[in-house]
């Protein structure tokens, strides 16, 4: 039993932070290229990626996206992973 609780925290967390990246990397290029609401983007590209949006903020240049993926064991509700897309500096 601990097992399966133990994987289904893992898949969880493993699907929030691919949403989160992708998100984050949908709302940094559309910043990017002058959008006026990354973040609406980010949020549906989170839906599309069966997550839930916790959160989106601008950092200068940068986009942090948290998202939010249920997780099928009673303890451990959901698991949430940021992730922050930007352009790399050289």
């Amino acid at each position: 039993m601990i097992s399966l609780a133990f994987g289904a925290m893992v898949l969880a967390k493993a699907k929030a932070q691919t949403a989160s990246d992708s998100a984050a990397l949908v709302a940094a290029q559309a910043w990017q290229e002058g959008d006026a609401d990354p973040c609406e983007l980010a949020r549906k590209a989170l839906m599309a990626n069966d997550a839930v949006f916790v959160s989106c903020s601008i950092d200068k240049d940068d986009i942090i996206v948290t998202a939010e993926v249920a997780v099928s064991i009673t303890l451990i509700p959901s698991m949430a992973y940021a992730s922050r897309a930007g352009p790399q500096e050289c």
